[in-house]
């Protein structure tokens, strides 16, 4: 069944669920404006550069504290001469190094609040409290590992398919590829959901799963466009920081090692800074009034 037939039963479902009205009373679904969700959040950092600077200062430095603790400092993805690094380097332990990662992660979740609160509300303050794991902090850790799965699982199925031994049923066969190729096409239909976290990191009620699928009907291609202007913008900022990184680490290893992860870290939030904003500008696009608009 391709995804055009799928979406197609997934939208009748829909209908007969929620029991829609006629389509001459039925509001019109709002049409994404691909300038307000890949130009704005840009615009949204921008007003408030000061502001990050500040609270990405901590933020970094927190990450940085965490990365040469655990032996995962930027400066250990670049391989020395003589092999020796002036600091610990966790280089063949994939637990830890995934142990890491979390932790990382965790610790841009709560950024993410804070910055979304002063990017987004009236009160522009740090306080001592933007620093504290809330619950509300779990619950945006949790979706964001989901969407980061379901965003893997692309790579995850070619590396089964190209491991797999073949079956001489071919029922097996055929009910095997199947359930493998769903991994190519579901992060696709999870783009219409990327607006959920927006809500957790605002504090408001999550609308219900078909909601999300109702209210972004026809706007798929205009929501992949905009995705991939911003993921060219990170790409961009990665690939400078990597190359400033190659370029400056071997004066000094030891002292420039400790400025270029904390300079990586910056990067980081950046990226999620902006994330952030793309995905609170795309729920205000998606969920608001007609007569708003």
């Amino acid at each position: 069944m391709s995804i055009e037939k799928f979406l197609n039963a997934f939208e009748k479902f829909d209908r007969f669920m929620n029991k829609e009205p006629a389509p001459s009373t039925a509001p019109k679904n709002p049409s994404l404006r691909i300038s307000q969700i890949t130009i704005t959040p840009i615009d949204v950092f921008a007003k408030h550069l000061k502001q990050f600077l500040t609270l990405g200062a901590l933020f970094a430095l927190i990450m940085s504290v965490l990365s040469f603790s655990t032996g995962n400092s930027a400066g250990c993805d670049f391989k020395l001469p003589d092999g020796v690094y002036p600091y610990r380097c966790v280089i063949s332990e994939a637990a830890e190094h995934i142990v890491f990662l979390l932790l990382r992660l965790l610790v841009i979740v709560v950024f993410i609040k804070s910055w979304c609160r002063i990017a987004f509300t009236e009160d522009k303050k740090i306080r001592g409290e933007d620093f504290v794991i809330s619950t509300r902090d779990w619950k945006l850790y949790i979706t964001l590992i989901l969407f980061l799965l379901i965003n893997s699982l692309p790579v995850i199925s070619l590396m089964i398919l190209i491991q797999r031994v073949p079956n001489p049923d071919w029922r097996i066969e055929s009910l095997y590829f199947a359930v493998v190729s769903c991994g190519f096409w579901l992060p696709i239909l999870a783009i219409r959901w990327y607006s959920l976290p927006a809500f957790i990191i605002m504090g408001q009620k999550v609308p219900s799963f078909l909601t999300f699928f109702e209210r972004t009907r026809g706007n798929t291609l205009k929501i992949l466009v905009s995705l991939f202007f911003i993921i060219l913008c990170f790409s961009v900022i990665t690939l400078l920081c990597t190359g400033g990184l190659k370029e400056i680490l071997p004066y000094n290893y030891l002292l420039m090692g400790i400025v270029c992860d904390y300079l990586y870290n910056i990067m980081i939030l950046i990226v999620a800074a902006l994330l952030s904003c793309y995905i609170i500008c795309m729920q205000q696009e998606v969920f608001a009034h007609e007569e708003e608009r």
